[in-house]
């Protein structure tokens, strides 16, 4: 049996868009979630709440 295997990229793309489906789903949130990025979110961006309130 050959084992498909990923690597971290796809990996990582498969866990973003998880989480962005999972956000896009509520009425408060926002995902800002670029792709690739490395950064953390606390060096700079946009609040993850929608306006106005």
């Amino acid at each position: 049996m050959n084992k498909v295997k990923y690597n971290n990229i796809q990996i990582e793309e498969w866990g973003a868009d998880a989480v962005k489906a999972a956000i896009s789903k509520t009425d408060t949130l926002h995902a800002f979630i670029e792709k690739n990025d490395k950064r953390p979110f606390w060096d700079g961006g946009k609040p993850p709440i929608k306006y106005p309130f």
